[in-house]
């Protein structure tokens, strides 16, 4: 259209003034109300300038870089290779869903929240592969990580305290006293910590060093015996930590 043709037709068009009283309208809106964004689930119990730990926190850090674990057994030499990570495996899987027992979350929160200091978990769910390759001694075999109910941790912040991170998890249980362990067979020269729902362990600096924990701290760990959200005894059982995942 060129211009001379667009002048001509403009020329032609009348505007019609809209009359009406002020204020009149035809339909009245709504008066509109502030409203605050509706917060995720895991954000309403925030307390701490930290974010609440969740199952994501325990993925397995197993990483397929790094060099085989060279040990010898029973006179032979044998290597483990560590697993791919998270892009190759999940979380252990129950009822079609990831998961990592719920107690095991509780505490680690409860202990964040009562210091107001970040929970730093240095091991969380480990695949066999991982497991093995961190720890291939007999004893390893049966741990708990490999079925979500374990974790070592130290308290950011309080990594020189660690007595205090454990008499914070034993008032948790105000009403299910707590023993010493005194059998032989641990890794550790501290007598461990059990009562009916959990059992702790802890590693001074020269204790329980691996590929998971390369850091100078003491570190607990804590391992479920007994779960109150599921009302159920948490044992090791071998297909749940071999069969218990998807692999990708």
């Amino acid at each position: 259209m060129t211009p001379l043709v667009l002048f001509l037709l403009v020329s032609f068009i009348e505007v019609e003034p809209i009359w009406r009283l002020e204020g009149e309208t035809r339909f009245a809106p709504k008066p509109q109300e502030m409203q605050q964004n509706p917060r995720y689930p895991w954000e309403e119990e925030e307390t701490t300038p930290f974010k609440r730990i969740t199952k994501e926190h325990f993925r397995c850090k197993g990483n397929a870089l790094n060099p085989p674990h060279i040990v010898e057994q029973n006179g032979e030499v044998v290597y483990h290779y560590d697993c791919g990570g998270v892009g190759k495996h999940s979380l252990p899987i129950r009822d079609g869903k990831e998961f990592i027992y719920p107690l095991l979350l509780d505490l680690l929160n409860h202990v964040q929240e009562s210091f107001g200091k970040k929970v730093i978990i240095t091991s969380g769910h480990r695949c066999l592969d991982h497991n093995t390759f961190v720890d291939a001694s007999y004893r390893n075999h049966t741990s708990k990580h490999t079925i979500g109910a374990e974790a070592a941790f130290y308290v950011q912040g309080m990594e020189e305290e660690p007595l205090q991170v454990i008499q914070c998890l034993m008032e948790y249980f105000p009403k299910s006293p707590f023993q010493r362990y005194e059998k032989g067979d641990v890794d550790v020269s501290t007598l461990p910590w059990y009562n009916r729902e959990i059992y702790i362990k802890l590693y001074k600096p020269h204790e329980g060093r691996n590929i998971d924990h390369r850091h100078p701290y003491p570190y607990i760990s804590l391992q479920i015996r007994y779960d109150t959200h599921l009302n159920e005894r948490v044992l090791f059982v071998w297909d749940q930590a071999v069969k218990g995942y998807h692999r990708y």
